[in-house]
């Protein structure tokens, strides 16, 4: 399986935001290779619901893929949330379950073939949202859209590594095909690169390609003072 770890967060009105490329098979042209984007984002801003904000910014990035984080909307129906910000082209996924009062969910260009949630075990009002995408060629990509406990207190910290361990069960019982591609997306909430989530993490997908601000920043929280993404 081709894996890449993209974490990444557009919170409220800064983004972050990373190219992933991938050979698209039949799809060469003039012997460039054709790209793909996935884009993730919490853009729940200071009232706790998307606005006009995440809508500007997900329409200047123009992501191909979107793995979102508390996609709580308070005047739209996610059908058309996705219909005015990326066109009605465009398909989705998104938690249902009564519990998930900050769900998180999942934006595709392309066809989503199965969709799904697993649940996390620390905290009640998300899961894991998953969805496996039809690109075009052989390959398919399966995103995972996670949002990770915050906080930088020892059990927090513990916390995100259990739920690291957890999703990287989940993925291995889903048997997909080695020959895939693999994208963890989301709000990791950690401290550090070198927090013990990220570590385990980076057992099973690459962690190589790291978002950085335009001034080459990494630490991505609004003070730029912590790593969560």
């Amino acid at each position: 399986m081709k894996r890449f770890d993209l974490a990444l967060m557009a919170h409220s009105v800064i983004a972050s935001w990373v190219f992933l490329t991938a050979v698209l098979p039949g799809q060469r042209a003039c012997g460039e290779e054709p790209s793909f984007t996935v884009m993730a984002a919490n853009l729940s801003g200071e009232n706790g619901v998307y606005g006009e904000s995440a809508h500007r910014i997900l329409q200047g990035l123009k992501p191909d893929i979107v793995a979102l984080q508390e996609w709580v909307l308070s005047k739209e129906s996610h059908r058309e949330f996705v219909d005015r910000t990326l066109g009605a082209e465009f398909l989705y996924c998104v938690e249902l379950e009564s519990s998930d009062g900050i769900p998180n969910g999942i934006i595709s260009r392309w066809p989503i073939l199965a969709s799904g949630e697993w649940r996390d075990p620390i905290v009640l009002n998300r899961d894991y949202a998953w969805a496996t995408i039809d690109l075009p060629g052989p390959r398919k990509l399966h995103v995972v859209s996670v949002h990770l406990k915050s906080g930088e207190e020892t059990y927090a910290k513990l916390g995100r590594w259990r739920q690291a361990e957890t999703l990287i069960r989940y993925i291995r019982r889903a048997k997909w095909s080695p020959s895939d591609y693999l994208v963890i997306a989301g709000d990791f909430n950690v401290v550090g690169r070198n927090e013990k989530a990220m570590l385990l993490l980076g057992q099973l997908v690459s962690t190589e390609r790291q978002p950085v601000d335009q001034n080459g920043d990494k630490t991505t929280n609004i003070p730029r003072t912590q790593t969560y993404d």
